[in-house]
C-alpha cells in the first residue's frame, strides 16, 4: 500500500492500522513523520514485512532503523 506524499504527521497511523490489517507492503515516506513513536504503532500489523519511510523526518533520526526492528518483529531487512 502506497501512502507516499500526503503530508501527513504520522498521528494518523494509528487509525489507519485497523484498516489494513494484511497489509505486508507499507510506503509512508516523504510524508511529515517526526515521531519514531507514530510509526512504532505499525507492529499491530502481525503482517506487515517491508516498510519505507525514507524522506521522512523520522529517517534521519540516529538509530531510526535499531527502534523499528525492535517495535516491529514482522519487519524483514531488505538486501
Amino acid at each position: 500500500m502506497e501512502l507516499l506524499q500526503n503530508k501527513f504527521d504520522g498521528a494518523e497511523l494509528k487509525n489507519l492500522v485497523g484498516k489494513i490489517p494484511k497489509v505486508k507492503y507499507l510506503f509512508i515516506g516523504e510524508n511529515e513523520i517526526k515521531d519514531i513513536e507514530h510509526v512504532t504503532v505499525l507492529k499491530d500489523l502481525k503482517e506487515l514485512t517491508h516498510l519505507d519511510i525514507s524522506g521522512t523526518p523520522v529517517s534521519e533520526l540516529k538509530d531510526y532503523r535499531e527502534k523499528l526492528f525492535k517495535a516491529i518483529p514482522t519487519l524483514e531487512v531488505n538486501k
